[in-house]
């Protein structure tokens, strides 16, 4: 349960004045009491000043709060899998290192004691423990975003309308959940908050077993852990042609270009730059472009037909198996058509060119929103799409 207060006010500062047609102060308060004892404060402020009616100059800044849902509270924590070439701990050597090159020390960290060493401690599967679940004592996660931007409607050229914007996001506490394999590995190198997490079996091991309570496991549950910096610019250009006896055109193209998007599992860990990848800390794929462009054409014979490319770019896989996925074009046609004045025909194809979605093999699984190896959520999973519909009124 969340119990919400907020206030809003908009301010005309100047109107009708030289180079001021208009220029407007928005801002905003809300406070949130939440049932699991946290309290939070969330306010915004905006500025638009309209120089005339072709040019307008936008800004705003943001302390944003997402209180944890309840999947992130509640979900029921149980052992599950994950992949890992070997134990880094596993064959060490008396006086020396192990595989992974860990004195018996750094093992002793993650709970290994003097018996276990030297021992075989890989899964012959390639496969660990780890508990999964949620998490009843996280807090809400905070950001800071920025953004600026220019709204252009010239009049030397008719019909077109230019917005760009430039954004700042940082999240801190975001809500997430380490990787075991990285929990493990800040351990050995002397995070002791993670070495708890580590809980190693009678033999040492973290694969033998299902037993919540006695199997080796690593914790890995949702916490307020991530910080988040993504930087980046979004432009948006519409262009109305008027064709005479023939109707008009409309141009809309939308861009989307990620500049940076950093990401840190937890404080003091390393920033991992996620734009333009997928897989390992980054998860689900974050391309560093994507556009969108539509031609609709608004005839005189009651038919409004339209062309669009989507255009997705080449992302790079930071997990062992290195499955890049492909840069992706696809097309679309559509048209509807206005039969009478109570009943409309609609049809057309989604990815004309029947284009095959990039393989990313296991590692696209459900906790980052992938599946059938793929992510269907970004790609045309299913191929070439047709559809057709009739609406009708009464």
């Amino acid at each position: 349960d969340v119990t919400e207060f907020f206030t809003e006010i908009s301010i005309p500062l100047i109107e009708g004045a030289a180079f001021a047609e208009e220029v407007t102060l928005d801002a905003g308060y809300r406070y949130s009491d939440y049932d699991y004892d946290e309290e939070t404060d969330t306010y915004g402020i905006r500025m638009g000043w309209a120089i005339n009616s072709e040019y307008k100059v936008r800004a705003s800044f943001q302390h944003a709060v997402r209180g944890p849902n309840v999947q992130e509270l509640f979900l029921p924590q149980g052992l599950n899998l994950f992949d890992m070439a070997q134990d880094p701990c596993s064959n060490g050597v008396a006086g020396g290192t192990s595989v992974g090159g860990y004195t018996q020390a750094q093992c002793a960290q993650s709970g290994l004691t003097a018996g276990n060493w030297g021992k075989n401690l890989d899964s012959p599967a390639g496969q660990y423990n780890y508990l999964q679940g949620g998490n009843p004592n996280l807090a809400p996660e905070e950001a800071d975003t920025w953004s600026v931007g220019l709204v252009l409607s010239p009049e030397w050229a008719d019909g077109l309308s230019l917005t760009i914007d430039y954004y700042n996001i940082e999240i801190e506490d975001g809500i997430n959940n380490l990787t075991p394999e990285f929990i493990l590995t800040e351990c050995l190198d002397g995070d002791d908050a993670q070495c708890g997490k580590v809980k190693r079996g009678n033999n040492g091991d973290l694969w033998v077993g299902s037993n919540v309570d006695s199997s080796g496991q690593i914790v890995a549950l949702q916490d307020n852990l991530a910080i988040e910096e993504v930087e980046g610019f979004d432009i948006i250009a519409d262009y109305v042609w008027d064709i005479g006896e023939y109707g008009s055109l409309n141009f809309n193209n939308i861009m989307s270009y990620i500049d940076t998007w950093d990401q840190q599992e937890l404080k003091g860990a390393r920033k991992d730059p996620c734009a333009g990848n997928w897989g390992a800390t980054c998860g689900y794929p974050t391309p560093e472009l994507q556009n969108n462009f539509r031609m609709t054409w608004t005839t005189p014979w009651d038919v409004t037909a339209s062309f669009q490319w989507r255009y997705i770019d080449e992302i790079k896989d930071l997990n062992a198996d290195q499955q890049d996925l492909d840069q992706m074009d696809y097309f679309d046609l559509a048209a509807i058509w206005d039969v009478t004045d109570w009943a409309t025909l609609r049809a057309g194809v989604n990815n004309l060119t029947d284009e095959e979605p990039p393989i990313a093999g296991n590692a696209a699984g459900p906790s980052i929103n992938g599946n059938g190896n793929t992510f269907p959520g970004m790609y045309d999973a299913l191929g070439r799409y047709w559809f057709v519909g009739v609406s009708v009124g009464f």
